[in-house]
C-alpha cells in the first residue's frame, strides 16, 4: 500500500498536506522521515507531488532541507521528472533553489534531452528562459570586470563609456533580481541593450589582449 502521506495526495488531501510540511519545517528538528516514504511503486513523496504539478509544496520541501533532493534508481530526479512531466513552475521554482539543474540519468540523459523527447514545450522553454538569465549575469560580471581591471590593464575608457556601462549593469542587475517572472522576450530584449552599452569596453579589452 501507498504511505500515509502519498495517499493524502492521491485523496486530494492537500490542505492536511500543506498544514503536516508546514507544522514540519516550522520545527527546530523536523522529521523528515515521513518525507521519504515511498508508495508500492517505489515513488516517494517529492516524485509524486512533481506528477500531480504540486510545485509550491515541493519549493518549500527542498529549501527547507536538500538532503531529500535524490535521484531513484534510475537516476531520475526531481528536475528530471519535471522536464517529462513538462512542470516549467517547478524547473523554474529549483532553479532560484539553488538545485543544480544539469544532473544526468543512468542512461545519461539531462533534463533538456528529455523534455526534447517527450516534447515537454514548457519545460523546453523555461530551460531557454534559464540559460539567457544566465548569459545574461555572466555578461554583467564580464563587463563589471572589465571596468574593474581596465586601468591596471592599460584600457583607456572615456568618463562616459565607464559611467554608462556601470550605471547600465546595475539597472539591470536589478532589473533581473525584482523581475523573474519576465518573458524569454524581455529577457532578450534588456540582454541586447546592455550589449549596445558595454560594447566600446568590450571592443577596447579585446584590442589590449
Amino acid at each position: 500500500m501507498a504511505s500515509a502521506l502519498i495517499s493524502d495526495i492521491y485523496a486530494g488531501k492537500l490542505r492536511v498536506l500543506v498544514e503536516l510540511i508546514s507544522r514540519a519545517l516550522d520545527s527546530d528538528a523536523p522529521d523528515y522521515a515521513n518525507f521519504e516514504e515511498k508508495d508500492v511503486n517505489g515513488c516517494s513523496l517529492l516524485e509524486t507531488l512533481t506528477v500531480l504539478g504540486e510545485w509550491q509544496l515541493i519549493e518549500k520541501l527542498v529549501t527547507k532541507n536538500k538532503d531529500i533532493f535524490e535521484p531513484n534508481l534510475y537516476g531520475y530526479d526531481i528536475v528530471h521528472l519535471a522536464a517529462i512531466w513538462d512542470n516549467e513552475k517547478l524547473i523554474k521554482a529549483m532553479y532560484f533553489c539553488g538545485i543544480d539543474l544539469k544532473g544526468y540519468t543512468a542512461l545519461g540523459e539531462d533534463a533538456i534531452t528529455l523534455a526534447k523527447r517527450y516534447h515537454s514545450e514548457n519545460a523546453i522553454k523555461m530551460f531557454a528562459w534559464i540559460e539567457l538569465r544566465e548569459s545574461f549575469l555572466a555578461l554583467i560580471q564580464q563587463a563589471r570586470n572589465i571596468l574593474k581591471s581596465a586601468d591596471k590593464m592599460g584600457i583607456k575608457l572615456t568618463k562616459e563609456e565607464r559611467r554608462s556601462a556601470e550605471a547600465a549593469c546595475t539597472e539591470k542587475e536589478n532589473w533581473l533580481n525584482f523581475s523573474i517572472s519576465r518573458s524569454l522576450e524581455e529577457l532578450k530584449a534588456k540582454k541586447e541593450h546592455l550589449e549596445l552599452i558595454v560594447e566600446p569596453i568590450f571592443t577596447k579589452f579585446d584590442d589590449e589582449v
